[in-house]
C-alpha cells in the first residue's frame, strides 16, 4: 500500500475562494482529507517521545502538523506490514 502524504504550506499570502476550491477538490480527487484534531499537552509529549517532534518545535503548528503525519505514516505502515 502506497501512502502519499501533501502537507499544506503556509505561503504567508491570502488565497483566493477559487484558489482554495480548486485546492479542495484536487485533495478529494487525490482521496485525501483535510481534519481538525485537537492535540494536547499529552499528544506532545509523546510525539516528542516518539522522535517524531522536536520538543523546541511544541508551538511551531506546521511542525506539529508535520509530526502528525510522520506518525500516522510510521504507525500505518507497521499495521499493513504486520498484516
Amino acid at each position: 500500500m502506497t501512502m502519499e502524504y501533501q502537507s499544506v504550506q503556509p505561503s504567508g499570502k491570502a488565497q483566493s475562494g477559487a484558489e482554495r476550491m480548486r485546492a479542495y477538490r484536487r485533495r478529494r480527487r487525490s482521496g485525501l482529507r483535510c481534519v481538525k484534531v485537537r492535540v494536547g499537552r499529552a499528544d506532545l509529549d509523546g510525539l516528542v517521545e516518539t522522535g517524531h517532534l522536536s520538543p523546541d518545535k511544541r508551538k511551531d503548528l506546521h511542525a506539529i502538523e508535520l509530526a502528525i503525519e510522520d506518525f500516522m505514516f510510521d504507525y500505518f505502515t507497521r499495521a499493513f506490514r504486520n498484516t
